[in-house]
């Protein structure tokens, strides 16, 4: 199975849309582990997610409500509904729950010094309009080059910016060349040395990393 997942990863970076909901759904299949309530006669009962807001039988023979959702979920201390990897790092950060460690992410050596590393998920892209001034040209003459002029063509924004702002404990000493080198690959590898990061990176493999970005 992880020889799967891993040859359709590969396979399919090229396209970020689809890569991006392979990634959801494995995510999502990974949800799919048995939650549980507790029956009448105190036995803890496994439950699936397609139970939810139906009934369950006990090994003891009682049949117990099954709650919603939503409920099974807070019971096991996730969010009452999925969220984004991007919205899990905000929340993260927002309780103050990282940085999570006292030595260097990348050395290992003690350090109290932190760095904010920005994860740039997304961003808007533009997009300009065809120009077909030479083909209006050939139709309506110089009359279609002055209309183009006056009136270029229109550009779209698609999506919206997904950025994170992550702290991380980077030494003094590594941090020079962390805030020098071009290679996203070193700073995704970085990155990813936070678990929480790691999922992050799952979620939106194209993601590009700015360091010390509130230096």
């Amino acid at each position: 199975m992880a020889i799967w997942s891993a040859a359709c990863s590969n396979l399919l970076t090229s396209n970020r849309g689809l890569h991006e909901f392979i990634v959801r759904l494995n995510n999502d299949r990974k949800r799919t582990m048995p939650y549980s309530i507790v029956c009448s006669c105190g036995a803890t009962v496994s439950v699936t997610t397609s139970q939810a807001g139906g009934t369950c039988t006990c090994a003891c023979g009682v049949t117990n409500a099954v709650p919603r959702l939503s409920e099974l979920r807070l019971s096991a201390g996730e969010a009452p509904h999925p969220i984004s990897g991007a919205e899990r790092i905000a929340g993260i950060v927002a309780r103050s729950e990282l940085p999570d460690r006292d030595t260097c992410t990348s050395c290992d050596a003690n350090t109290d010094n932190t760095v904010w590393f920005a994860v740039f998920c997304e961003r808007k892209r533009t997009s300009g309009g065809n120009d077909n001034t030479f083909v209006y040209y050939m139709l309506f003459g110089w009359i279609a080059i002055l209309a183009s002029a006056i009136r270029p063509p229109r550009s779209k924004t698609h999506g919206t910016d997904v950025v994170d702002d992550v702290p991380m404990r980077i030494c003094p000493t590594c941090l020079p060349a962390i805030e020098s080198t071009k290679s996203q690959h070193k700073l995704r590898g970085l990155v990813r040395r936070v678990p929480a990061c790691s999922d992050l990176l799952d979620s939106y493999p194209n993601a590009s990393i700015m360091p010390n970005c509130r230096g």
